[in-house]
This record gives structure tokens, sequence and C-alpha cells, in this order.
């Protein structure tokens, strides 16, 4: 048998203690799933402003770390330019470019790829939302 906080509990068990009473059964049975609602209701209220939340400063931390990686990378791939124009410009040509690889931030169609790894997707959140579960290769 589940295990229910104390409030809906006692409704419970009223209402299984009084089963046999066919005149007090159908009261007893909306008494226990109002007790029911009421606490979920107010759970709801209680806890779900503290998840959002979560939610909202994770969104955040994930977009920074976007930003940062992407303002990492121009740094790294502006500086041989950035000393070849104080020095001799045409140092470059011999030396050429860095070779810093692109991130294909929305390709996904293999476990590995960038997009599988580092972006979030639509289908992604809403299977979290529908199946309470996180599926990382949605799409694969």
């Amino acid at each position: 048998m589940t295990k229910y906080p104390k409030k809906i509990d006692e409704k419970m068990k009223a209402y299984n203690e009084k089963h046999a009473q066919v005149d007090n059964t159908r009261s007893l049975a909306v008494e226990a799933v109002r007790a029911a609602r009421e606490y979920a209701e107010e759970q709801y209220r209680k806890e779900s402003p503290k998840k959002l939340e979560a939610i909202e400063s994770a969104k955040i931390a994930y977009l920074q770390s976007v930003a940062d990686f992407a303002s990492f990378k121009n740094e790294l791939a502006s500086l041989p330019f950035e000393i070849a124009r104080e020095t001799v410009p045409t140092a470059l040509d011999s030396v050429g470019p860095p070779s810093i690889p692109e991130i294909a931030w929305t390709y996904r169609q293999h476990v590995e790829s960038d997009g599988n790894k580092y972006m979030i997707f639509p289908d992604e959140v809403n299977h979290a939302v529908k199946e309470f579960e996180v599926k990382r290769f949605s799409r694969v």
C-alpha cells in the first residue's frame, strides 16, 4: 500500500473502515479525494517556485557557458592576427591562422555530434516534461 501524507492517510483509513457502509462510502471517498487535491495544490504552491528558480538558474548558467566558450574561441582565433598586426602583418601569411574547429551546434544526426553534446532541443525538453526523464540523444 502506498504511504500517503498523514492528512490523506486519515481520509483513506476512514474510507476503508466505512467501505462496508454503502451510504457513507461516496461521501468519504469525496473527502479523501478533496484532501488529496488540497494537498497537491498546497505542495505545488510551496515547492514550484524553488524548482522553477533552479531551472531558470541552470538556463542562465548554460547560456553563460556557451557565451564564455564563444568568447574564448574568438580570443584565441584573433590572437595571431593581433600579433601580426603589431609586428609584421605579412608574417601571418607564412604561418596561417590557427586551426580551431567549428562547433556544429545544431547538427545532431550522430550520437557524438556537437549538437547532441552541447545543445538543448525542444524535443528533449518535451520528453523531460512528458516522460519525467532526460533523454540525451532524442533523435538518434
